[in-house]
């Protein structure tokens, strides 16, 4: 099936209204039938909605939208009122070149520490003046017995501040603050971006220990969107039973803390080695090879901090020698 295919199973045909008319509003769709982040476009209020099937949110008549005819989940709003209709499909291509053993990225990156700390006291973190404009992540080790402000910041002559207009704050700071009560594996990012070297510091509430991290990752420049398909093509250069493709959704649930290492980003949205068994050599010398997925519906929430990026592991020197990443999405 093809990547249009596959998002047109997904996409309903348009509503006249949000409630209250059998047959043509959105809440008498029975949900039962249909897959996570299914599509619907409402005519009254110019706007497209999402179908989130694990939702439990109040409805509230507008934005979140309890299905009536029966069925899990709710309609969640995905374009403001009077926005533009379901745009077209739209396809990134990332490079990757990936020449020993280990994880690279493509579309964005994690740089992980490896180590955990509690940052009281202060710790830097990142090489000085290194280009990144990446945000700073830090996910809980324990749950949190008060409230807990860390602060990161630069020294205006190793590091600084550069948000996404290109505007750069050498004397740069911003607060992540951690509720009381907050438990353990919480994922938490600064909503400033960095280049070069940080300070991270406790400066109030009990300190809890946490793994940090750089994160950049794919938004479709701050919008929600929904990923429909995938294809990576590479050619080797040695033999890797061990080797994988990946395509991670970032997003703030789903993160494991490791002591002393890195913890786990969220499951894979795609992950090449799960589909393709075990029994297949994953990398062969001198071979190409592909990986596709035409049947992807996840919705990434590019405006509240979400994304993607693929990770490409290699089990040993060379096993990818060049690779190139393609992601198709449309924007919500």
């Amino acid at each position: 099936m093809s990547v249009r295919a596959a998002v047109r199973d997904r996409v309903l045909g348009s509503r006249d209204t949000l409630t209250g008319s059998p047959g043509s509003a959105l809440d008498n769709v029975n949900t039962f039938p249909l897959p996570d982040g299914a599509l619907c476009w409402v005519l009254s209020e110019a706007a497209l909605y999402a179908l989130d099937k694990t939702s439990t949110a109040a409805a509230d008549g507008s934005g979140t939208i309890a299905p009536a005819a029966g069925g899990p989940g709710r309609w969640i709003r995905r374009t403001q009122t009077g926005g533009p209709a379901p745009s077209v499909e739209v396809t990134s291509h990332w490079s990757n070149i990936s020449p020993g053993a280990g994880v690279t990225f493509a579309g964005g990156f994690y740089i992980f520490s490896g180590l955990d700390n509690d940052f009281d006291p202060a710790i830097t973190f990142g090489v000085s003046n290194a280009a990144l404009a990446a945000h700073l992540s830090i996910v809980t080790g324990a749950a949190t017995v008060d409230e807990v402000t860390i602060r990161v910041s630069t020294d205006g002559f190793t590091g600084s501040g550069i948000d996404d207009n290109g505007v750069r704050t050498p004397l740069a700071s911003e607060d992540i603050v951690i509720p009381a009560g907050t438990a353990a594996d919480s994922y938490f990012e600064t909503a400033q971006k960095w280049n070069g070297r940080v300070t991270i510091e406790t400066i109030a509430g009990t300190a809890v220990t946490c793994n940090y991290l750089f994160s950049k990752y794919f938004d479709a420049n701050n919008v929600d969107f929904m990923v429909t398909g995938i294809e990576c093509l590479w050619i080797t250069s040695s033999n890797d039973a061990n080797s994988n493709i990946e395509l991670l959704h970032h997003q703030s649930t789903g993160w494991t803390f490791n002591a002393g290492a890195d913890p786990d980003p969220p499951t894979a949205i795609a992950n090449r080695t799960t589909d393709y068994g075990i029994d297949v050599q994953q990398s062969i010398t001198n071979e190409q090879g592909a990986y596709k997925r035409s049947n992807l519906a996840t919705t990434i929430l590019g405006n509240d901090s979400e994304g993607v990026l693929f990770r490409v592991t290699s089990g040993t020197g060379n096993s990818f020698r060049s690779m190139d990443c393609a992601m198709s999405y449309r924007v919500l």
